[in-house]
């Protein structure tokens, strides 16, 4: 997932859910003419984003189930039909099984869908194809909806497939033998706090054993918990096995002075090296505090290894340049190679796919003609590897931006791709021999994507490279709140704000787990030798998956094969919203 140019994850309308292909041959059924009525009217409510119209429909308490069995709030369900954020341009409903009881009607319907989503002036296409359990209660003569619920379901959007089946409604009894088969396996962690001194992590050595890089994930990009916890996770990997390098999802450029201050270098305040990420998501007294540790242990580090700080991203062009140009050497050629990029406005290379090919080929091959400058100087050169790898992020950003932002799966695919390089040019030219720890989004470091992703991401690069080399552990949370974006335009003008996130289903991972400690690490080859779980497991299950955009009553999960994605996950009860840099 992408941390800020991907496609917004969608909150549909709960009757627009999907199906899969071999359900499409189902024999259709008739219904009562005044019931065929609401379902004409329910159409003509979406194709228009007729709000009213749609709640007239709903009885007030109507229950409304997703298709990971997530109950959805009827006024989240309801906001998200509006005209301003979803354009239906098509919607055919058939109906594959009726039964009338009195007046009770249970119907089991197909919908395809066309449409758009609307995130300020972006429109999405989407195509969505649902199969639904609705149920109608006949009120004073008005058949209206009493509960709903996705069966299966497939969307397309920016080149993503994502098909879904729902879980089987489990009864309480059996809820509670996952529960207690869970929490026989899960290691309870006593404290979230970024300082705590307890044993909580004894599961390290394990981890660790034969690993060159750790991926840690997070299930939203302003968890502090999960900041706290993996703050945790890299004291522990630097005293006790031997890690020193600190790689992270932001901007290369950005990196070299955090990298700066936690060497020692320049003032001793924290808080203007963490605002030297351009990204909010590090902006946090979360990342601070970490930053201030490790200059702390490197002036008091005797002969031990340095700690540094490494950024993987490439999304700042300009960026990139400003740095290049402070730190080359004096020299004719590169000033020549420089001068006509250096000349671009900053917001040319956010706009780079508006140009023209003929444009857009001249800017390649300026770059070029730099990278070609910086790789003769002599192998002597001061900082000369940095040097090539910020000309290096400065060809991928400028490939990265050229990509509609609509394009959301080759915009995925490009970026990983280069987080991937990058972070091999960490570990086998800048820091050699180094055993270093990744962070990034859960489906950043997975070693294999969410359901639904159509392209290799960074994790699974590792781990075709690094092999058992490479570990991952996910992070999730139950619910509470966090720190994003909020997906409505009327409020994006404020930047990341906290935000209620909603809980976690009944029937999810996180919700079982969940036990008197505040987290849980699960060892995921563990939990499958367990026969009660093996089965469950095997299969995609949920954990958290916030990007940088949010939509208060969204799902905050996205489903993973968790013994294919991680070697553990650590599950936490109540996220808190990482706390940003006091203003200045």
């Amino acid at each position: 997932m992408s941390l800020f140019r991907t496609t917004p994850t969608l909150l549909f309308p709960v009757a627009l859910a999907v199906m899969t292909a071999q359900l499409a041959v189902a024999q259709p059924a008739t219904l009562p003419a005044d019931l065929q009525s609401q379902y004409d009217a329910l159409r003509q409510a979406y194709l228009t984003g007729n709000v009213p119209s749609l709640r007239a429909l709903y009885l007030p308490d109507a229950a409304l189930l997703d298709v990971t069995n997530r109950p959805i709030p009827l006024e989240a369900a309801l906001a998200a039909s509006d005209a301003e954020t979803l354009k239906v341009n098509r919607l055919d409903i058939s109906f594959q099984d009726v039964t009338l009881s009195g007046d009770k009607a249970t119907v089991v319907n197909r919908q395809v869908m066309d449409a758009e989503s609307v995130m300020n002036s972006t429109r999405t296409p989407l195509q969505v194809t649902a199969l639904s359990g609705d149920v109608w209660r006949k009120v004073n003569g008005q058949w209206l909806i009493a509960s709903s619920r996705v069966l299966e379901s497939e969307t397309r959007v920016a080149g993503q497939v994502i098909r879904q089946v729902a879980p089987p409604l489990l009864t309480d009894a059996q809820l509670a033998e996952r529960r207690t088969a869970l929490l026989e396996v899960a290691q309870p962690i006593c404290s979230v706090a970024a300082d705590a001194q307890d044993g909580d992590f004894a599961w390290l050595e394990e981890l660790t054993r034969g690993a060159r890089l750790i991926g840690a994930g997070e299930g939203s990009h302003g968890t502090a918990e999960h900041f706290q916890l993996k703050a945790r996770l890299f004291r522990e990997l630097v005293q006790n096995h031997g890690f020193t390098v600190l790689a992270i999802e932001a901007d290369f450029d950005d990196s070299h002075e955090v990298d700066r201050f936690v060497r020692g270098e320049g003032p001793s305040d924290p808080n203007p090296a963490t605002r030297a990420f351009d990204f909010w998501t590090w902006k946090t007294q979360e990342m601070r505090d970490l930053l201030a540790w490790m200059r702390g242990y490197n002036a008091s580090r005797g002969g031990k290894p340095e700690l540094r700080v490494v950024g993987i991203d490439m999304q700042d062009p300009s960026g990139s340049l400003t740095l290049l140009k402070q730190l080359v050497p004096k020299d004719d050629r590169i000033k020549t190679a420089l001068t006509p990029l250096l000349a671009l406005p900053a917001q040319t290379w956010f706009t780079l796919g508006e140009l023209s090919a003929a444009q857009q080929a001249v800017i390649r091959d300026q770059i070029a003609t730099l990278q070609q400058t910086l790789a003769a100087l002599p192998k002597e050169t001061p900082d000369r590897a940095v040097l090539i790898q910020l000309a290096e992020t400065v060809r991928q950003g400028a490939t990265l931006l050229a990509v509609p932002g609509s394009d959301a799966a080759r915009i995925n695919l490009i970026r990983d791709a280069a987080m991937f390089g990058n972070t091999r040019t960490a570990l086998n030219i800048l820091f050699p021999g180094q055993k270093a720890m990744l962070w990034a989004h859960n489906f950043h470091v997975s070693r294999t994507p969410a359901q639904g992703q159509p392209y290799v991401n960074l994790g699974q690069h590792l781990a075709r490279a690094l092999g058992s080399g490479y570990r991952t552990v996910g992070f999730s949370f139950g619910g509470g709140e966090l720190r994003a974006v909020s997906a409505d335009p009327a409020q994006q003008s404020g930047g990341a704000m906290t935000l209620s996130a909603a809980p976690a289903p009944r029937d999810s991972l996180d919700a079982l787990i969940a036990g008197d400690a505040p987290a849980a690490y699960l060892n995921v080859a563990q939990a499958m030798q367990t026969p009660l779980l093996r089965g469950w497991l095997a299969q995609p299950v949920r954990i958290a998956g916030v990007g940088a955009l949010y939509a208060v009553g969204q799902a905050t999960g996205a489903n993973v094969t968790l013994p294919l994605a991680f070697d553990g996950v650590i599950f936490v009860k109540q996220s808190s919203a990482a706390r940003a840099l006091e203003q200045r």
